[in-house]
This record gives C-alpha cells, structure tokens and sequence, in this order.
C-alpha cells in the first residue's frame, strides 16, 4: 500500500513534537521507531562503504605488468609518477591516497605476486580522469606473495584484490599490508 503524499514529513514532525513536549534536554531527538536521531540519515551501505574506506585510506596495493615497468625499474629509478589508470574504481583510489601512504607493488601476467613496497610522495589530483601520484621505491617483501597465497589467507576474503581481479589500484587494511609485507 503506497503512502498518501506528505505522510512520512508528518510523522517526523509529529516525532518532533513529541520529543519537545517530553521535556528531554538532549541535544538530538530521537525517533521511536529505530532510536536514530531525527536528524539522521537513513543507514546507507554506501555511506558504511565510506566509513570503511577512510579506515583503510593509509595502505594500497598497486598492480604493474612487469614487461611494462617493474619494481627492479622502480627501485633503479628511486621515484616516478604513477597514472595511465583508467578504471573509475581505481581512479577514485588514486584520488584519495595523501603523502606519506604505504603501498604494495604487486606484479601481474605470470608472475601474479606482492613483490615490494613503495611510498607515496605526492598526489596531483587537479585533473580528476588522470591523476598524478608520485610514488618512491621501497624494500622488496621478504618472499614474494602470490595470488594463490593471498585467495588463501583469510584477511583477504573481501578485499576487492580477491572479488575484482581487474581492479589496478586497491586499498587494503593494515592487517593486510602487514601480512603482505612480513611474509
């Protein structure tokens, strides 16, 4: 059965009014019905999605074909600037890295492997469909991580490395960088 029009805009007045009359010095009202402020947006997975980015904004894992530009190419030449990305995910994630973020240099094609660490120096986002990151080369992972070993590993179970394979630029959480890097 459809709500008449204007019915939800009463209901959340009348809550409002409920809450004045009840004399409750609180500084957000609280509906009944699910004991959210009034104020408060409706739950979002997408605003829950947010929150867990922000949480894993610190650590990325960064996927190259190493016939195109390796680590060993990285390590030689200290620094360089990452970009070419085009996938709007890994976009996004390009956008959002600050200086000073840890990242993971994974190589692709048959090697399939975590292979170094590196850095993030700058990031030049002024153009949001090619952003600029600058990164510096790192240490190489003790052993190598391969794809296999990280499908395996628990951590990783919903990571978007494991559920979108294509994804080129990837955040992780602390625990997985950890255990990308202590292996």
């Amino acid at each position: 059965m459809a709500l008449p029009p204007g019915a939800i805009g009463s209901a959340v007045r009348k809550e409002k009014l409920a809450w004045r009359a009840s004399g409750v010095k609180s500084a957000f009202p609280i509906c009944s019905c699910d004991r959210r402020p009034l104020n408060a947006a409706p739950f979002s997975f997408s605003r829950l999605w947010f929150k867990v980015r922000t949480i894993m904004a610190d650590h990325y894992l960064l996927k190259t074909e190493p016939s195109e530009y390796s680590f060993a190419e990285l390590q030689k030449d200290k620094k360089t600037v990452w970009d070419g990305v085009s996938n709007p995910v890994a976009l996004r994630n390009l956008r959002e890295m600050k200086p000073g973020a840890h990242l993971i240099i994974y190589h692709t094609g048959d090697e399939r492997s975590a292979v170094g660490t590196a850095t993030v120096v700058s990031v030049d986002a002024s153009n949001p469909k090619n952003p600029k990151v600058e990164i510096q080369a790192g240490k190489p992972v003790s052993k190598p991580v391969s794809l296999a070993e990280i499908k395996a590993n628990k951590l990783f179970a919903d990571s978007p490395l494991v559920r979108q394979g294509r994804l080129s630029v990837v955040p992780l959480t602390a625990a997985q960088f950890n255990a990308l890097t202590s292996s």
